[in-house]
């Protein structure tokens, strides 16, 4: 009879098997969680400061990870980086028990700064006046393609596909919201 024996692989997709752990991931990702690092868990909510941590502790292999056709892991964290009002994101945490152990990223909510910047108390001409090109001179009516070619040049999220869903929002407070990103 063979023993199949079972544990942590000594290598993964990009490096040495538990480089998720040895970056933090999960305390980032996954605050308050109690366990160490999963096997499998989805996250949202990340935002410049922990993007850029991330972005100086991944393995380079793993800043190239792409979600199907979702702009890069490193696009995305840079992008979040350039656009701390703007960029929020999602994905998931695959463990180092898995010789696939990554950070994947799969969503992304792009909102308007104008939000930002009526809680900062400045006037509505002092908003328009800090408000980024992009936002103004985005055309009323346009088609997703024509959105997404404009949310990759602004972003500069380089080579990649459009979301499988693209869904427009607006925040409470009644001012423009903005996008819903996902890449199944």
């Amino acid at each position: 009879m063979t023993t199949q024996l079972t544990g942590t692989p000594a290598k993964t997709l990009y490096g040495p098997a538990g480089w998720t752990r040895a970056i933090g991931a999960a305390s980032l990702l996954l605050p308050g969680r109690i366990e160490a690092t999963p096997s499998f868990a989805r996250f949202d909510h990340l935002q410049a400061d922990h993007a850029r941590i991330l972005l100086d502790r991944m393995p380079h292999a793993a800043l190239a990870d792409r979600q199907n056709e979702a702009p890069s892991v490193g696009h995305l964290l840079k992008a979040a980086i350039a656009h701390p009002d703007e960029i929020e994101l999602a994905g998931y945490l695959i463990g180092p028990t898995r010789a696939d152990e990554r950070i994947s990223l799969d969503m992304m909510a792009m909102r308007s700064p104008w939000s930002h910047f009526a809680r900062t108390g400045d006037s509505e001409i002092d908003s328009f006046a800090k408000m980024p090109d992009f936002w103004l001179n985005l055309p009323y009516h346009c088609t997703r393609s024509q959105l997404w070619s404009r949310v990759v040049e602004y972003l500069d999220l380089g080579e990649c596909g459009e979301p499988d869903e693209i869904e427009f929002f607006t925040p409470l407070t009644g001012t423009l919201g903005g996008w819903w990103m996902w890449w199944d």
